[in-house]
């Protein structure tokens, strides 16, 4: 478990750190306001990452209790590939026709909706493909090589910033105006891609082959949704706030006063990142302790995960207290900056979430979420 938190750890800092690169690129390249659009738009990520409906939880929890149990894994292994099959089918018609009708409550704040709900659409129906293969990472959880997942996500996003310097390059030395769209294929692509790349990997070591043009089989489908449909329960409630602070903001403020609310949210989920790493990497050993009605170990690891969590939190926001004016300097040029009520109103709802989603693992790890003996 130590193994596939630090390796998810160091992985999410690399991630983070292009992530705020990519940030003061997008800031000083746009502007204030239209980068705003920007940062509505990716919000919405999050949201259509959630695409597996539970069913990549599922078959996390089966697998660990499989190898819990010295059973195979290769018919189970196939049979949820399928199901992440038939799902990418019907996200992307869904990602598209929800964008359409999200994007128009947004349109009388951006100067051309066409462009913005063109975005919207290439952004969600991306991120709503990269949840369904986000199945295959949660297998690669339970085997105990998360590790990979962080090691992909990595490379991912040192590709988009990779790719927004070439992109900043080619403006320059054409005399080219910025788009919004080539910005969102930019920061939306490969993240897919490193999710295919898991898909590939999980084949590979298991020697499993799909066929797209096969026929869906549709009690499996049922099966696994009804199996992920309490786990999915647990992570609609954890992500229920998330990004809904961003279309408040947007909708009552403006998007000019999105960057610097943003890019606090930005470095306290960097924080909170850094923590639940942790957290998924003890998801296939909760699942594991539970088989084995192991109950007073689990309870001290949801202790110690808690309270490490909290304290590191803490040790966090005080930091960031410390250096907010350099940071707001760095990122946003001095036009805006990093206040210490924001500091404060996100250490407050992060440690609430740490709770939350903590004592959320342990209960959704026993396939269920029934309460702890």
């Amino acid at each position: 478990m130590l193994v596939t938190a630090l390796s998810a750890w160091i992985c999410r800092i690399v991630a983070a750190a292009s992530q705020l690169f990519v940030l003061k690129i997008l800031s000083h390249l746009f502007g204030l306001e239209s980068y705003g659009e920007i940062l509505l738009i990716s919000s919405f990520s999050v949201w259509f990452a959630l695409s597996d409906l539970g069913v990549g939880l599922a078959i996390q929890n089966q697998c660990s209790m499989a190898r819990a149990a010295g059973e195979s894994l290769l018919d189970l292994i196939q049979r949820g590939l399928r199901v992440k099959r038939a799902l990418s089918l019907l996200m992307v018609p869904t990602a598209g026709l929800i964008s359409l009708l999200i994007g128009c409550f947004f349109v009388g704040e951006v100067e051309k909706p066409g462009v913005f709900l063109t975005a919207l659409a290439i952004n969600n129906i991306t991120w709503a493909l990269s949840g369904v293969e986000s199945i295959s990472g949660k297998i690669l959880y339970a085997q105990g090589r998360g590790g990979w997942i962080g090691v992909f996500g990595s490379i991912g996003s040192l590709m988009v910033l990779l790719f927004m310097h070439l992109y900043v390059s080619v403006i320059q030395l054409f005399g080219l105006d910025v788009s919004i769209l080539v910005v969102i294929v930019i920061m939306s692509a490969p993240g897919l891609a490193a999710a295919f790349v898991a898909t590939c990997l999980v084949r590979g070591r298991f020697g499993v082959q799909v066929e797209w043009l096969a026929a869906i089989d549709f009690p499996d489908f049922v099966y696994f949704l009804g199996q992920g449909k309490e786990l999915f329960l647990f992570v609609i409630l954890g992500m229920m706030a998330t990004n809904l602070d961003v279309f408040v903001v947007a909708k009552m403020f403006g998007l000019k006063q999105l960057a610097p609310y943003k890019i606090t949210a930005s470095l306290f989920a960097l924080a909170y990142n850094i923590c639940s790493s942790l957290y998924m990497a003890f998801w296939p050993k909760s699942s594991e302790e539970i088989q084995k009605k192991n109950f007073k170990k689990l309870r001290l690891l949801v202790l110690a995960l808690i309270l490490g969590s909290i304290l590191f939190l803490a040790a966090f926001s005080f930091v960031l207290i410390m250096v907010r004016g350099v940071v707001s300097e760095y990122l946003l040029g001095g036009e805006a900056g990093i206040t210490v009520l924001l500091v404060g109103v996100f250490a407050v709802y992060y440690s609430f979430r740490i709770f939350a989603d903590v004592y959320g693992v342990a209960l959704a790890s026993a396939g269920g979420a029934k309460k702890m003996n």
